[in-house]
């Protein structure tokens, strides 16, 4: 059942609702009988509700990162799962990935740690993956990474997107500016097949985009700022976009980063 976890009893602060309502100047607008509600402290074992109520995990984000981890050694790459617990705001987090991983190539590796630290992944993989990456060049390997969870977006403008897309922008603009020289692909896609008030999951990035961009007298910059991200990878070339359709789960978002 996809709704929310209905069978799973909330632990929120009962405070924190209210908290909500008078940031907004809103308690006037609501009737006595949900203020009532919102503001009722009275004790009750709430356990006692959920007692007959026993909930069995059958598929996860960390299921699903798994699953792409063996697809991806099936085809020859090493795979590292970096976190399911991904947040941040998405243009951050999509500038930061690709900091992240030429700071590595480039053995620059106080940069490469506070970004580490920045996006709270595994601790435990901080400095293998660094010394991997580090020595990539004088390796015949191939390299996927992964990464689940859900990134949020402060919209500021009027356009289209969401925040698997724009992350893959801001990535496509961090790899222009960065120009590794190694070849590398990012996939940012929602599980449930929709990312935003659009028809995509998600978007794909790559190091060639910007300039191609450019050469149709695009602004990639304009668009990441007017949270317009579909409408730039519409107009780039729309197989840059993620199309699957609704997948009738969600089990948040699954980014993959391959380099070569």
């Amino acid at each position: 059942m996809i709704a929310s976890g209905p069978t799973v009893q909330n632990t929120d602060d009962p405070s924190l609702a209210m908290s909500i309502i008078e940031k907004y100047k809103l308690h006037n607008q609501l009737p006595e009988s949900v203020i009532q509600i919102l503001t009722d402290t009275s004790v009750e074992d709430k356990n006692e509700s959920f007692s007959h109520v026993t909930n069995f995990i059958i598929g996860n984000n960390k299921t699903a990162l798994n699953a792409a981890a063996k697809i991806a050694e099936d085809l020859d790459y090493d795979s590292f799962i970096l976190t399911n617990k991904l947040t941040g705001i998405a243009s951050n987090t999509g500038r930061n990935l690709i900091l992240l991983i030429t700071a590595a190539l480039q053995n620059e590796f106080e940069l490469f740690n506070d970004i580490y630290v920045q996006l709270d992944l595994h601790s435990h993989l901080k400095d293998t993956l660094f010394n991997y990456l580090n020595n990539f060049r004088n390796q015949n390997k191939k390299l996927c990474l992964l990464l689940g969870g859900e990134t949020t977006v402060t919209v500021y403008g009027s356009g289209v997107g969401g925040r698997n897309q724009e992350l893959a922008l801001a990535a496509a603009l961090e790899m222009h500016k960065n120009k590794p020289d190694n070849n590398i692909t990012l996939l940012s896609a929602g599980t449930d097949g929709i990312d935003g008030p659009t028809c995509a999951a998600g978007a794909i990035a790559t190091i060639s985009q910007i300039e191609e961009a450019k050469s149709k007298g695009l602004d990639p910059t304009s668009f990441l700022n007017n949270n317009d991200s579909y409408t730039f990878f519409s107009q780039l070339n729309e197989r840059w976009l993620v199309k699957i359709g609704h997948t009738g789960t969600n089990v948040m978002d699954v980014i993959i980063i391959l380099i070569s």
